[in-house]
């Protein structure tokens, strides 16, 4: 081997970590579809926090995502999940956007807000995506406390277009139902 070893490792590193992140989206897939399957309501975070006192998976971020649908589910609201980055000029628009006095009131009265700096790209980003479905930036994922998609935003929109979907995740959110198409 003639390479960087040092490249070589980290890339090595990388591949396991990713496959990790696989392994968990998959494990969260499944408890899904066994939910829905059997009209179970589980408590996703309350597993996360156990799969990660278990060693099964150890990360920071585990806590902040329970921490999210623990008051989300207290309050009767759902989980806005904002992903963006500090080069992402798209981002920043829909960060005024999210500013702006009645979109503000929209957001906090109806969902509780997690948000994920993915600037770096790290491996812990790119999990963060993953579990999410944020294939793009900027990118915005409104979510029931049960693990339903109940609105999706993957670009830059004005005030009054974010307005009707946030409208339209409460419509779902009180609905019980999932939102496929959500741009």
């Amino acid at each position: 081997f003639t390479g960087d070893v040092a490249a070589t490792i980290e890339d090595i590193r990388q591949a396991l970590y990713a496959s990790k992140i696989i392994s968990y989206a998959q494990g969260y897939m499944l408890l899904h579809q066994v939910s829905e399957a059997f009209k179970w309501k589980l408590n996703y975070g309350g597993i996360a926090l156990m799969w990660r006192g278990g060693c099964i998976i150890r990360s920071r971020f585990l806590g902040d995502i329970k921490a999210a649908f623990d008051r989300a589910r207290a309050e009767h609201k759902g989980v806005m999940v904002d992903f963006s980055a500090t080069w992402c000029n798209p981002c920043e628009e829909l960060e005024r956007t999210f500013g702006t006095d009645d979109v503000y009131e929209a957001i906090t009265t109806n969902f509780v807000p997690l948000k994920f700096d993915v600037t770096e790209g790290t491996s812990v980003d790119l999990e963060h995506k993953d579990r999410y479905g944020a294939q793009t930036l900027p990118a915005v994922v409104f979510i029931s406390t049960t693990g339903n998609v109940v609105g999706r935003i993957n670009r830059e929109i004005e005030a009054d277009v974010m307005l009707e979907k946030i409208k339209a995740g409460v419509a779902a959110l009180k609905a019980g139902v999932a939102i496929t198409d959500c741009n």
